[in-house]
Parts: structure tokens; C-alpha cells; sequence
């Protein structure tokens, strides 16, 4: 009977060893599987904060163009005011010339 218990002993002995082993690895498996979710869950968090990072950026430099966009509108505009009105000044100035020709009051030039 000492054999028969000494034999069972060992093999209960063998049985937890080989249950406490089978757990360890199942709980390393287990964390190497949540550490793979984790980060990939950390690159598609990454990702998506690039994403989102460059809209910004493109939404802002979209509002900067338009701002000088609408500011050189403005120039041109006022730009062409300014040539109207000094195309205006410079034809008034020939119809006058003209117009004191026809009239006699020359310049004295012929």
C-alpha cells in the first residue's frame, strides 16, 4: 500500500502541477490576446486622431483662403474704382480739350 500511495501522491501531485500550469498559460494567452486588442485599439485610436487632426487643418487653412480671398475681391474692386475714375478724369479732360478746339479757344498750337 506504500507504493500504491506514494504512486497516487505523485501522480495528484503531477495532475495539479500540469491544472496549475494549464491555467498560467491560459491566463498568459489571455493577456497576450488583450495586449494585441489594446493596441490595436491604440493604432485605430491613433488613426483616427490623424484623421481628424488633418481636417482641422484643412478646414482652417480652407477659412484662411477665403479670407484672402475675399480680401484681394475687395482690391480688385477698389482697384477698379480707382482706374474707372481716373479713365473718367482723363476722358473729360480730351472731350474738354475737344470741345474748347471746336469752340476756338485753342491752345495755340498749329
Amino acid at each position: 500500500w506504500d507504493n500504491v500511495t506514494r504512486f497516487a501522491s505523485l501522480a495528484l501531485a503531477k495532475l495539479a502541477e500540469i491544472r496549475r500550469k494549464a491555467q498560467l498559460g491560459s491566463a498568459s494567452y489571455l493577456v497576450r490576446a488583450l495586449a494585441r486588442i489594446e493596441q490595436r485599439q491604440r493604432r485605430e485610436g491613433l488613426q483616427r486622431l490623424r484623421q481628424h487632426a488633418n481636417l482641422e487643418a484643412f478646414a482652417a487653412s480652407k477659412g484662411q483662403v477665403d479670407d484672402v480671398l475675399r480680401r484681394l475681391r475687395g482690391l480688385v474692386d477698389s482697384f477698379e474704382l480707382e482706374v474707372d475714375d481716373g479713365v473718367d478724369n482723363i476722358c473729360r479732360q480730351v472731350l474738354d480739350e475737344d470741345e474748347e478746339e471746336a469752340n476756338g479757344v485753342g491752345h495755340g498750337y498749329k
